[in-house]
């Protein structure tokens, strides 16, 4: 039937099934403006032509608008075009298309009516099309892939955070299948957009695999969601999911905004997938997803494609991290923790039915999660969490820092796995049903099993691996005794009456610290820190370079039995007070002590101390920043003391030790006993040490007697070196320290004394004490004893040696050395001086060179008259009023005299003696003496012997006057210059003296008795010329006169008798022009120039 005007100005009676025209009834003009065509009855008409339209039943397609047919199309796609929003397309049972590709522009609902449901390629939605309350509905179609499109119906929307595209799309009755990427895809839509998807089945999507691919698919999606009555079947094990809803924007992942209304009523998913098959990920809010009960989500067979390891269902509040890679215990792949944003109220899953695990990770928000009633898979995200896993076998994850929550295991047989991180871990127990994980919290309570990972929990993209060697249990808030052993790695076990009644496990830690009762812990093959903390515990490393930590006063860990194994172990004491180690094992008589085996390394920590002292084996020992005191084994100890004042105590014979004192003031004492010790200090070490270093102070004390200490150098950076013999006879061997030109000095006693010399630098104090000898070295050294008896050894060099008290054995080596005695009651006691004891008696001996015994005495001292004393010395120096007696002596002496008077008696040898100033008394002894009064008024005896009085001046500078009765001579020194004094010397008897010297002339004691000078004058007569040549060569002879052309003259000044004591003066009055001179007080003429004769 054709019609002249346009298709508005009819009304069109129809005849129709599910509002698909099959028939018109009727045509009525209604525009009779133009032309009235009035009122038709039609009978099979199946086209009416209009000025603009043609309705033609024939075709499968017909567009309505507000109810009226308004086309007829052969294809969807043109009735799409030709319509207007919110019009409506049906499709009838003779559509043919299958493989029509729609795409939808505008607000349309499209429905198949037919008696089977109409069949496309595919159905792309403009997102402006969905953007009005009515919005996109497409119903009753089967979308079936034909190769031309990845995806069976399309919505790419604009992502906006609580925003974005707004409007409807409902999918309902349609059965989409067979496309490469998804079934239906969804990006964007905001809070305002509203899916619906009921009554649809959705069947082997995805089958081109990677990522992303699924049956359905709503990405950067944080609108609303009603899936009901639908069923999901994966036939494809590349295919990743069943359903997967995201909310995180693309690229970025950035989760920031909550989920909408996501309702599950009756969803059933099923098949294959890679992955999951209901996966729910990026939301920072969750509590608007609904899983309505009985049967909101039904969960049919687990995945089963390339990638094991996924969860039937998988609500994740993290972001996806990468591609699925689980680890090798095929646990659930999991994401990692995202931005953390909103606040979740609730999140309950108890209407699931289901035959395989759900997977929830929570979010990184406050929350409370309700697990289903079947073996559920909770994973505890930051923030402080409620977990109530309820019914069902179930898995609980915590992991390291993870808020404070409170975990449940409900029903079931009930597992708690708690995770670390790539960081080292510190997993503490505070009581039965607490327990925190570096930050992180938990109260934890129904669980049949707690296993603690130091792995970090699973995720995508992240195989766990124990990248950090230092994770620990930590026991420490614990007063019952815990057991744990770490050498099975991968099942490592714990258990303590302190914990609750759920068996305990552990996976890869290396540390473990002990409670307050008596532990036993036990380590593995790594490098295991253990620490016992307080109680009678027993520790074993095994392999590995393990540390046993035995810590502060709290936890100070008295009666430890610490077995190290193999490699090199360590104990790391940080307690303020003192660690004794004892070797052997722990008894009930000695659990207060640490018993200690197998360990190599000992690390001191804060201001604590060690004594090792009990210990065979030697240890590597390392002091902290503070000061340590620290006492090594027997054995060869390497001690590296650090900063701090530390003291390093070591007794001889515990070892070849090295020791380090590092920064700061440092001690070190060593110390000897039971006596017989030799020992030397070095440069570099000290006898039975390796090596010392960096040391500032070093104590050497001996004990027991008989002991022998060398300083053999100055120990290199020691400022202060005290040095102490201890009890009974010990010798200080000082002679590296002195070298010609630079002796040392120092004085033996029992209190701390000084050895002081150009070697030792001011910069060093040497002090020493207690000990008896000493022995000096190539230098001038001046050794004093002290008022025990003593050996002194000068050796080479000018030395000063003084015995002091004592019996004393004195010698002064090689060179010319002084002997001084200042007590004459010591050495008259039978001090032992200079040499070895002979009878008991002293000994003097200066050794090579010529020696010098000095006397600073009140009296006089009489060698060899006290226990047969024997002396080798050359000279005798008397200080002050000292005297000698040196009688009993063989060999001679050189003897001087002081200032003072003195008393000197000679040896049985020829002396030299020197009375020096003072009136001195003097005997030669036996020998041929040579003796000098000096000056002030000496008595002189020569004694055995040919003995020599010997005077300075000139014979005619004395008045002698002979005593025959006395048998002596007084000379008188008559020089106003000459100082000799006057003198009394015996000339008569034993103990007379032979001969005199005068200005180097020798006289006999008859010349200067009977003799008398050659030249006469009477009284009165005070001069006298002789004519040519005299040369008095003795008294009264004279040379023959000759004519040499000289004169002399003699005169007497004082002008007395001519004879002995008679000074006469001479002169020449003629010198023959300087060919003679003459002596003016003997006469003598010599030759002055042999020239002038030529």
């Amino acid at each position: 039937a054709n019609y002249a005007g346009i298709r508005a100005g009819y009304t069109v009676g129809t005849t129709a099934v599910s509002g698909f025209v099959t028939s018109f009834g009727s045509v009525l003009d209604t525009d009779t403006a133009t032309l009235d065509e009035g009122s038709d009855t039609l009978n099979s008409i199946e086209k009416l032509v209009f000025s603009d339209v043609t309705l033609d039943l024939t075709k499968p397609v017909q567009l309505f608008s507000g109810g009226v047919l308004i086309g007829t199309f052969d294809n969807i796609q043109d009735a799409q075009n030709a319509a207007a929003s919110d019009d409506k397309i049906l499709v009838g049972t003779n559509y043919t298309l299958t493989g029509e590709d729609v795409h939808i522009t505008k607000a349309l609902t499209i429905i198949s009516v037919g008696t089977s449901k109409a069949q496309v390629g595919s159905f792309t939605v403009d997102e402006v099309a969905v953007q009005t309350a009515d919005g996109v509905t497409v119903r009753n179609f089967n979308v079936v892939a034909d190769g031309s499109d990845s995806v069976g119906i399309l919505l790419n929307g604009t992502y906006t955070a609580n925003g974005g595209t707004a409007g409807t799309l409902v999918v309902d009755g349609t059965n989409v299948s067979g496309f490469a990427q998804n079934g239906i895809f969804v990006g964007g839509g905001g809070s305002n957009l509203d899916v619906t998807i009921s009554n649809a089945k959705f069947t082997g999507n995805g089958t081109a695999g990677g990522a992303g691919s699924g049956d359905v698919k709503f990405y950067e999606f944080t609108g609303d969601l009603a899936l009901t009555n639908v069923a999901v079947t994966g036939t494809s094990a590349t295919t990743d999911h069943g359903i997967a809803i995201s909310g995180y924007k693309d690229g970025t992942q950035v989760i920031d905004g909550p989920i909408g209304a996501v309702t599950f009523t009756n969803v059933t998913v099923d098949g294959s997938y890679e992955k999951t098959l209901t996966y729910i990920v990026g939301y920072n809010d969750l509590s608007g997803l609904t899983f309505t009960a009985v049967d909101g989500l039904k969960l049919g067979t687990a995945p089963g494609g390339a990638t094991v390891g996924w969860t039937a269902l998988f609500v994740d509040g993290g972001k996806q991290a990468g591609n699925a890679a689980p680890d090798a215990n095929n646990s659930a792949v999991l994401s990692l923790v995202g931005v953390a944003l909103g606040t979740i109220t609730a999140l309950t899953l108890a209407g699931l039915l289901f035959t395989k695990p759900v997977l929830v990770i929570g979010l990184p928000t406050d929350e409370t999660i309700t697990g289903s009633a079947f073996d559920d898979l909770i994973i505890s995200n930051a923030g402080n969490d409620t977990v109530d896993a309820g019914a069902g076998n179930d898995v609980v994850f915590f992991s390291a820092g993870e808020g404070n929550d409170t975990l449940i295991g409900g029903g079931g047989t009930d597992a708690l796995a708690v995770f670390g991180s790539t960081a080292g871990n510190t997993v503490a127990f505070t009581d039965m049903t607490h327990l925190s994980v570096d930050g992180g919290t938990a109260t934890y309570s129904g669980f049949e099993a707690v296993v603690i990972d130091a792995k970090q929990a699973p995720a995508p993209g992240v195989t766990p691996t124990d990248t950090a060697a230092a994770d620990t249990l930590d026991f420490s808030a614990l007063s019952a005794a815990v057991q744990v052993n770490l050498s099975n790695q991968a099942a490592q076990s714990i258990a303590s009456s302190g914990l609750s009644g759920a068996s305990y496990s552990a996976v890869d830690f290396e540390n473990v610290t002990g409670g307050s009762g008596n532990d036993t812990l036990a380590g593995s093959t790594e490098d295991n820190v253990i620490i016992g903390g307080a109680g009678n515990d027993a520790m074993s490393g095994g392999d590995g370079d393990d540390t046993f930590v035995i810590a502060d006063a709290a936890h100070h860990g008295t009666g430890e039995t610490i077995l190290g194994g193999g490699d090199v172990d360590t104990i790391r004491f940080t307690q303020a007070g003192g660690l004794l180690l004892l070797a052997g094992t722990a008894t009930a008589s000695n659990a207060a002590n640490n018993r200690i085996t197998g360990v190599e390394r000992i690390e001191l920590v804060n201001d604590s101390s060690v004594n090792a002292s009990s210990q065979n084996d030697g240890f590597i020992i390392i002091g902290s920043a503070q000061a340590n005191t620290i006492t090594g084994s027997s054995g060869a100890d390497t001690i590296s003391a650090g900063d701090g004042a530390d003291i390093i105590n070591y007794a001889l014979g515990q070892g070849a030790d090295i020791v380090d004192g590092g920064g700061d003031a440092d001690t070190l004492n060593v110390s000897g006993s039971n006596g017989g010790n030799a020992v030397t200090v070095t440069t570099t070490t000290v006898d039975g040490l390796a090596s010392v270093s960096n040391v500032e102070t070093l104590n050497v004390a001996l004990n027991g007697g008989g002991d022998t200490l060398t300083m053999a150098g100055l120990l290199a950076g020691a400022t202060a070196i005290n040095l102490d013999g201890g009890t009974g006879t010990d010798t200080l061997d000082l002679a590296a320290l002195s070298t010609a030109g630079a002796g040392v000095t120092t004085t033996l006693g029992t209190s701390l004394n000084a050895v002081t010399g150009a070697n030792i630098p001011g910069s060093v104090a040497l002090l020493q004490q207690n000990f008896e000898n000493a022995t000096g070295g190539a230098g001038a050294d001046r050794l004093t004893g002290s008022a025990a008896g003593n050996v002194l050894n000068g050796a080479a060099g000018d030395d000063i040696l003084e015995g002091r008290g004592g019996v004393d054995t004195v010698r002064g080596g090689a060179d010319n050395d002084t002997i001084r005695i200042t007590n004459l009651a010591d050495y008259e006691r039978g001090s032992t001086i200079l040499g070895f004891p002979l009878n008991n008696g002293d000994l003097m001996d200066g050794g090579s060179g010529d020696d010098t015994l000095e006397l600073d005495v009140a009296g006089v001292l009489a060698l060899g008259h006290s226990d047969s004393d024997t002396v080798d010395i050359e000279t005798i120096s008397l200080l002050n009023g000292s005297g000698v007696d040196a009688s009993t002596q063989s060999e001679g002496f050189t003897i001087n005299g002081s200032s003072l008077a003195n008393s000197i008696i000679g040896s049985q040898g020829n002396d030299i003696i020197l009375a020096g100033g003072g009136d001195d008394t003097v005997n030669g002894g036996g020998g041929d003496d040579m003796i000098t009064g000096g000056a002030g008024n000496d008595v002189i005896l020569g004694g055995l012997g040919n003995d020599t009085a010997v005077y300075a001046g000139l014979w005619s500078d004395y008045r002698i006057t002979f005593d025959p009765i006395g048998g002596t001579f007084t000379i008188v020194d008559t020089n106003p210059t000459g100082g000799d004094g006057t003198d009394l010397v015996t000339v008569i008897g034993d103990q007379k003296v032979e001969f005199f010297v005068f200005n180097g002339v020798t006289y006999s004691a008859s010349q200067l008795v009977n003799a008398a000078p050659a030249i006469n004058l009477a009284a009165t007569q005070n001069n006298a010329t002789i004519a040519g040549p005299i040369d008095e060569r003795a008294p009264g002879a004279t040379d023959p006169a000759g004519s040499f052309g000289f004169d002399v003259v003699v005169t007497d000044p004082n002008n007395t008798p001519t004879g002995p004591g008679d000074v006469l003066r001479y002169s020449l009055s003629n010198d023959a022009g300087g060919r003679f001179t003459i002596d003016a007080g003997t006469g003598r003429v010599t030759v002055a120039n042999w020239a002038l004769f030529d």
